[in-house]
């Protein structure tokens, strides 16, 4: 007998999206994003303009109510000048802001009537050297002032309405001081000697034409914060980038890094760099600026010259506190009377203010 031969059964043609989609995925995909496009069309054609007039009113009264809440801090502001004790107690700075943390308000009143910040001032002139805090409207009297006594006992204050910090000059220069890593990185705080040292020299021996000021603007930081600090903890132990965008482009380039990297690939950093962002996650943390500015009323090339040359001292004193995370110089326009406004701005990640204690 010849022998027989079996047709196999035809393969049925798979059937709904999923089907389709894994049998001919470009081709639907196309068809998908085809048929949604054709959908929104006429929707955007109708409604694209109102919405985009609603996010543009939406922008400008944000700009205007913060503008409003900044200008409710300044008016009545007040100055605390601080007068130090004969001795010291260097764990001062850290009990002065960590009772002062009790400044942070709940989400909804953060969310009507903003979050008061405070500046901590350190002016020098012919006069000499001075220490004050300048404290917003918003904030009830007598609160800080109490705060500084506790923290340096046998501390003096003296509280007196909010000055400009620099008068008007001829010349003005300055610039103001960026994390240079991301926020979740601390900077250093652990020093052997006064970290003031440096500062206080750059400060030192100015003329009877020059005044200088730096203004450390603080406010404490939020829950929300503290808590992307320990998922920074967790992405950084894990091997991935802790920012959005840089995970992101780790899928979209992906390597030997994350938990199943090859151990010869794991950076020995990596549990040093958790440990320090835990740490500072632990600690009360605000969210800082510091700027810079340096005034004289003298014309000519010469003077100019000593103030870049003072404004330089200033900034590099600042190196001290480079550790994972360090400070990098930026230009400041209008610093004198950006200085006077004494405004804190909003806080981004890795942008120019970080959750850092305040240096001491």
């Amino acid at each position: 007998m010849p022998p027989t031969t079996t047709t196999p059964a035809p393969t049925p043609a798979p059937s709904g999206l999923l089907g389709r989609y894994l049998t001919h995925p470009g081709a639907t995909t196309t068809r998908l994003l085809h048929e949604i496009g054709h959908v929104l069309a006429p929707l955007g054609t109708h409604l694209g303009p109102p919405i985009a007039a609603a996010l543009l009113l939406a922008v400008v009264v944000v700009a205007v109510s913060r503008r409003r809440t900044a200008a409710g801090m300044a008016s009545g502001a007040r100055q605390v000048a601080v007068l130090a004790p004969p001795e010291v107690d260097a764990d001062g700075a850290s009990v002065l802001w960590s009772n002062l943390v009790a400044l942070l308000r709940p989400a909804w009143r953060r969310a009507t009537g903003g979050q008061p910040h405070l500046g901590f001032e350190v002016t020098a002139g012919p006069a000499g050297l001075g220490i004050c805090l300048w404290v917003p409207a918003t904030v009830a009297p007598g609160l800080v002032e109490r705060a500084v006594e506790a923290a340096w006992p046998g501390a003096q204050t003296t509280t007196t309405p909010a000055v400009p910090p620099l008068p008007a000059g001829t010349s003005v220069t300055g610039g103001e001081l960026r994390l240079g890593a991301g926020d979740h990185y601390p900077l250093k705080t652990d020093h052997r000697v006064d970290p003031l040292r440096p500062l206080l020299g750059a400060l030192s021996g100015l003329s009877e034409h020059e005044q200088a000021c730096v203004q450390v603007l603080a406010r404490p930081v939020t829950g929300r914060r503290l808590r992307a600090l320990s998922k920074a903890a967790v992405h950084r132990r894990n091997g991935r980038p802790p920012g959005r965008a840089g995970r992101l482009l780790d899928l979209a380039t992906p390597g030997a890094s994350g938990p199943r990297a090859h151990p010869s690939d794991v950076d020995p950093a990596r549990p040093a760099d958790v440990a320090a962002i835990l740490d500072k996650a632990a600690q009360p943390c605000w969210a800082v600026t510091i700027r810079y500015a340096v005034v004289t009323d003298q014309p000519g090339r010469t003077a100019k010259a000593a103030l870049r040359g003072r404004a330089h001292a200033v900034a590099s004193a600042f190196a001290v506190y480079a550790g994972r995370n360090h400070l990098d110089r930026h230009r400041l326009r209008h610093p004198a009377r950006t200085l006077a406004a004494r405004r804190l701005g909003r806080c981004r990640p890795g942008g120019p203010f970080g959750s850092d204690p305040v240096p001491e």
